[in-house]
């Protein structure tokens, strides 16, 4: 098990966006996310993106063909090609007619409504930057034991119903 905090893997997925493979206080993660270049001409990552555990990356891992498909379908202009994805504690993959982009936010239920609206918390990509994310999520899959190993925590033998990361 890695340890010491260092990216695995990186993959450029388009414009300044970046999905990589990182192990931070142990654990491994996948962040797709904006990166920025500072004064001195060192890249850095912005808080504009997502940070997914291997649980969360095991349901995107399950669901790329169906959100690949809705995208697809989306840009043929099919209303009703629309596709909601929860990955875990409040994040979602969407991909909605009429956008012509993939969602990967986090969500919130405001108290009183029934309706989750989305946060900041996020990052917007492109069909052609998803396609080349779907790519790196395959290498990542394969190459990564963390990913390669893991299962959507619903699927774990002592899942309690109330499970903060499926309920938010």
């Amino acid at each position: 098990m890695q340890t010491r905090d260092e990216d695995l893997l990186k993959f450029r997925l388009g414009q300044n966006i970046y999905a990589v493979a990182h192990v931070y206080q142990g654990n491994t993660y996948l962040q797709v996310r904006e990166y920025k270049i500072n004064p001195y001409g060192n890249m850095y990552p912005t808080k504009t993106g997502i940070a997914m555990l291997s649980s969360r990356f095991a349901i995107l891992h399950k669901h790329l063909v169906q959100i690949t498909k809705a995208a697809i379908d989306v840009r043929r202009g099919k209303p009703d090609a629309n596709i909601d994805v929860h990955l875990g504690g409040g994040f979602r993959v969407r991909v909605s007619y009429p956008h012509i982009v993939v969602q990967m936010r986090k969500y919130y239920l405001p108290d009183g409504t029934k309706k989750e609206q989305p946060t900041k918390f996020g990052i917007t990509l492109t069909f052609k930057q998803w396609a080349k994310l779907t790519e790196a999520v395959e290498k990542c899959k394969a190459l990564i034991p963390a990913f390669k190993d893991a299962k959507p925590c619903y699927e774990g033998p002592d899942h309690p119903a109330d499970c903060q990361e499926c309920n938010p």
